[in-house]
């Protein structure tokens, strides 16, 4: 296990109302909303046809459809005008989709001007909907769309997140995905979590006699939710580092270690390192980025705890340069913490969810800001860095809820400079629209 020297800017936090304060606390205000039943996720897809940035929005719920749905031309939901703004279905039939995220054109060597969307679905919590597949919704001719789903169903095992990368070296990207298995029936059947790949084929990708084969790398407690590709070392081939949550409750890294670097080398678990970042929380990791906090010049990791007893926490980890080997020192920083959903006795309750680095003024910004999704605590923070002191945060409440809030998507949309922020009230039923001043 991975030794870790504990930093806290918590205290920071709580007490810099009286002593200490972010220099010039950034100005936002809400410009905008609309309705949309259990809105869940967003994410902004550049690649949308029109040429306009489009909002991507995925719903779920135990009961009732799913889907996925777009605002085609997003950069006018910040005009103040709610008539600007319309939702449009891609799909009504995806089983809860925990990701709906944009492919770059060319991905696909068989449509290489097509637009697509990659889809990770399904949840235990809703036995009609936990079997869960990967699927790629081709939206070229949009409002038309068409989905093709390339995994195969396995019952019980559902998708979190899934990424294109070229797993086997053809030149050709695959699909990297993270996979769980929980039984809806019997709470106390045994987690599975594992990192499967599914290698597109030479030739049409529907599927049509030339499937997406789909492997197994790890064994069955590996990735299971978040996930993100890092090359820690510079060598060009990728390290996952994984928030895990079923099958274990750690950070933890994971490579192939085999003379290709390749992933496809690694099969079940044969070929695969693995090292604890951090297990110390003793409590379930929900998402983690990769990305340089402090300015200098490294990246850093950022990452979630969920939990329903208030200790629910953002930390960020620095990278040791000898970080495969037992014992590794990485050192924590616990940026925020004290989240705790309301109705915390109900089961399956947690908090804080997603947190994102972003530049509130990337024209002026030194240190990147983290909004934080409260998960269950139905709210939004913004961790504001204070002065350039790095890993050291003011809390600022973004947005409050009635409930349970969503992922939310980030960026500057208009080009002036400034972040624009779009919130998924799930307990609302709504989405909001920011902007920062």
């Amino acid at each position: 296990m991975a030794l870790l020297v504990r930093l806290t800017a918590v205290s920071l936090v709580l007490v810099c109302a009286s002593t200490c304060c972010a220099t010039n606390p950034p100005s936002f205000k809400r410009v905008n909303e609309v309705a949309l039943d259990h809105v869940a996720v967003a994410t902004l897809d550049y690649n949308f046809p029109g040429g306009e940035p489009a909002l991507i929005l995925t719903t779920f719920f135990p009961f009732g459809k799913d889907g996925v749905y777009c605002v085609p031309n997003v950069t006018s939901a910040f005009d103040g005008k709610q008539s600007s703004l319309k939702i449009s279905t891609i799909d009504d039939t995806m089983k809860w989709p925990n990701q709906a995220n944009s492919v770059a054109q060319g991905t696909i060597v068989s449509a290489p001007n097509a637009s697509f969307l990659l889809t990770a679905s399904g949840f235990f919590v809703s036995p009609g909907k936990a079997t869960g597949s990967i699927s790629l919704l081709d939206i070229s001719k949009f409002p038309y769309s068409t989905k093709t789903t390339v995994s195969v169903p396995e019952k019980n095992y559902f998708y979190h997140h899934a990424v294109f990368h070229d797993v086997n070296g053809d030149g050709r990207k695959d699909i990297l995905a993270a996979r769980a298995y929980k039984s809806s029936l019997n709470p106390f059947a045994k987690s599975k979590t594992n990192l499967v790949w599914l290698e597109q084929p030479e030739g049409d990708f529907k599927n049509n006699g030339n499937p997406w084969v789909e492997r197994q790398i790890t064994g069955d407690d590996g990735p299971g939710v978040g996930f993100t590709l890092c090359d820690l070392d510079n060598d060009n081939q990728m390290e996952v580092v994984a928030s895990q949550f079923f099958a274990k409750q750690q950070l933890s890294l994971w490579w192939c270690d085999s003379p290709e670097g390749h992933w496809s080398d690694c099969t079940n678990g044969t070929n695969v390192g693995s090292a604890v970042i951090d297990a110390a929380e003793g409590a379930p990791f929900f998402n983690v980025e990769w990305v340089d906090l402090n300015n200098d010049g490294k990246k850093d990791l950022l990452a979630t705890t969920n939990t329903a007893n208030g200790k629910g926490a953002v930390f960020a980890y620095e990278q040791p340069a000898d970080f495969k080997i037992k014992d590794a020192k990485w050192t924590v920083h616990r940026l925020a913490d004290g989240y705790k959903p309301t109705k915390a006795f109900l089961p399956g309750r947690g908090a804080p969810g997603t947190a994102k680095s972003f530049f509130v003024n990337k024209k002026t910004d030194k240190l990147p800001s983290i909004l934080v999704s409260g998960d269950d605590a139905g709210y939004y923070d913004l961790l504001v860095p204070i002065g350039d002191s790095p890993f050291q945060y003011e809390k600022i409440r973004m947005a409050n809820s009635t409930g349970t809030v969503g992922t939310p998507a980030v960026s500057d949309l208009d080009g002036d400079g400034f972040a624009e922020v779009i919130l998924p009230l799930f307990a609302e039923n709504k989405i909001a629209f920011y902007k920062f001043e």
